[in-house]
């Protein structure tokens, strides 16, 4: 009587990729339907006990199918594991009868987290050790296990955080719209040109891929040229304010402690 119910992540082709940029101004993606429609069906089976998970974009999926159940179903949802999956842009929990359901979605993120910081979340994370640095540490095979759980640490790094908030106030910052456009503009210049479907496709390119973004780049409208260059440019002017602040924040904090002593 008892099931999981595992999403996979993003797979290697620039279609999923740009679903997982779609997610940053749609308020579901076809993934996402898909998700709920197999774990519907799972549902129907009858197990008594089910819990869903997915790693990367896998536990986004694995949060929003949850939250698709009707209340009947979502009671015998056990748990919800999204491990290191980016949040959404529409509050998922909203009505009544899903505040129990939230209460059993269990979000993990490694120290550095970058892509499990993306977006909203209403729900609180734990954060697990990862041996690997950087972005790096999204891959699950270096998160740290001590006996039958997860080897957890107080928070995430200065610079996750400073990612997480310049992230969250770029995107925000930007309207829908705007956020399409600009997907639009990225994929454009990766796929165009290149004629890649995969991003081992663009690799593979080498100078040729640099060669023919370059050229897609080149070739764009330059109103389009320059409202990438501007939400570029922001992005790195909130990530220094971000990087500053804090800068100041911890010298404070050191005279602070300097003082005491």
């Amino acid at each position: 009587n008892t099931i999981y119910v595992a999403f996979r992540g993003t797979d290697d082709t620039l279609t999923g990729w740009r679903e997982d940029f779609n997610l940053s101004f749609l308020p579901k993606v076809p993934s996402q339907e898909s998700a709920a429609a197999y774990l519907r069906s799972i549902m129907a089976l009858g197990f008594q006990n089910v819990y869903v998970g997915g790693h990367s974009k896998g536990g986004n999926l694995a949060v929003y199918a949850a939250a698709q159940m009707t209340p009947e179903n979502a009671a015998h949802i056990c748990g919800v594991y999204n491990n290191d999956g980016p949040g959404f842009v529409t509050d998922l929990f909203d009505a009544p009868e899903f505040q129990p359901l939230q209460k059993r979605v269990h979000t993990f993120v490694p120290q550095a987290s970058v892509v499990g910081m993306l977006l909203e979340h209403d729900e609180a994370y734990q954060v697990v050790y990862s041996t690997q640095k950087g972005i790096m540490q999204h891959d699950p095979y270096s998160w740290c296990v001590i006996r039958n759980d997860w080897y957890y640490l107080d928070d995430t790094t200065t610079l996750s955080k400073i990612m997480d908030s310049s992230m969250r106030q770029w995107i925000l910052g930007m309207q829908p719209e705007q956020r399409e456009k600009l997907t639009d503009a990225i994929f454009h210049v990766l796929q165009s040109e290149t004629n890649a479907k995969t991003v081992q496709d663009l690799v593979d390119g080498g100078a040729g891929t640099l060669s023919a973004v370059l050229h897609a780049w080149s070739d764009m409208p330059p109103e389009t040229r320059r409202f990438m260059q501007k939400m570029l440019g922001e992005l790195l002017r909130i990530i220094g304010q971000l990087a500053a602040a804090k800068r100041r924040s911890e010298m404070l904090a050191g005279r602070m402690r300097t003082m005491e002593s």
